[in-house]
């Protein structure tokens, strides 16, 4: 499945964990009425429902990763 580019630039993040440089990995597609639910679910192909794409960082100092919705497409709770 493929996801539209980016609406802005993307900010320099950092770890929470450890401070150390988060690298952008891609851009990951959610389903919009999963996320209204409070649960995160990767859209798949076939799939009737919107997706949205957000943003997946990886922390190559401890591993983590993080999840951004830069753009404000997810609904606020």
């Amino acid at each position: 499945m493929s996801m539209p580019p980016p609406l802005s630039p993307r900010p320099t993040v950092v770890c929470p964990a450890c401070q150390g440089p988060l690298k952008a990995i891609g851009r990951l597609p959610i389903r919009r009425d999963a996320a209204q639910a409070g649960v995160v679910i990767q859209a798949q192909p076939g799939d009737t429902a919107p997706a949205v794409g957000i943003d997946t960082y990886r922390c190559h100092t401890c591993g983590r990763l993080e999840f951004y919705d830069h753009d404000f497409l997810l609904p606020a709770t």
